[in-house]
């Protein structure tokens, strides 16, 4: 990828974000934007880890709060995809069953680890 500002870019990328909707939402201040990419990045580990260790350990309240905040980022982002798949995760937290979350949080973690590359690629291109 060149270093092209994220408007003149295709808008939906491989993770599916459009960048376009992510600078409208900071009211096109790309020094923000930026920010909250690196915000993104430095909590997306931990949202993972905690979300996989309630999993493991049959927390449903902290399955759902985690797929929660990550349905949140997500929107910001406009990544439809994710989104999609973070409420399910969200929902399966809800009802306390955590018996689907064994299928839905690896396809989250696809997703987010998708979101991860294509973010690092977007600091690099936008220092």
């Amino acid at each position: 990828m060149t270093s092209e500002q994220p408007g003149n870019r295709a808008r939906h990328l491989s993770a599916g974000s459009d960048w376009g909707h992510a600078l409208e939402s900071v009211q096109d201040d790309r020094q923000l934007l930026r920010e909250v990419v690196e915000a993104f990045l430095d909590e997306c580990p931990q949202f993972m880890s905690q979300l996989t260790t309630a999993v493991v350990d049959g927390k449903a309240e902290v399955v759902k709060r985690m797929a929660h905040t990550i349905k949140g980022s997500s929107r910001v982002f406009d990544m439809a995809e994710l989104t999609v798949v973070a409420q399910r995760v969200e929902d399966i937290g809800q009802s306390g069953d955590l018996a689907d979350a064994q299928t839905a949080v690896p396809t989250l973690a696809t997703l987010l680890d998708q979101a991860v590359v294509e973010f690092e690629q977007y600091v690099r291109d936008n220092p």
